[in-house]
């Protein structure tokens, strides 16, 4: 912001309006990085969340979890099994053997 102000910086102080303008531009500026600062903190958070929700959901981290998510975990868990017992059947049918 600085190298694109020099040259221009005494031109705005001779200038009865230039000192409002440069002030305008430094606040913009300013303005503009507290934004991308709060996205980029904001997205941080959520790419944590995100991590965690999966160690979770992968059974890496179970000691942090509550009796809902616990709960949630055992569902998955069950429809996997639900699932590895259907394809073995179909496995099974397909080879000509009795399940």
């Amino acid at each position: 912001m600085v190298t694109k102000l020099d040259g221009h910086i005494m031109r705005c102080v001779r200038d009865q309006n230039g000192n409002h303008v440069t002030q305008k531009c430094i606040f913009i500026h300013f303005q503009l990085t507290q934004l991308e600062n709060g996205n980029y903190a904001r997205l941080s958070k959520e790419v944590i969340e995100r991590s965690h929700q999966l160690r979770n959901m992968r059974g890496e981290e179970l000691q942090g979890l509550n009796i809902e998510e616990l709960q949630q975990l055992e569902k998955l868990i069950y429809i996997v099994h639900l699932i590895y017992l259907i394809s073995l059947r179909i496995l099974s049918c397909d080879f000509g053997q009795s399940p």
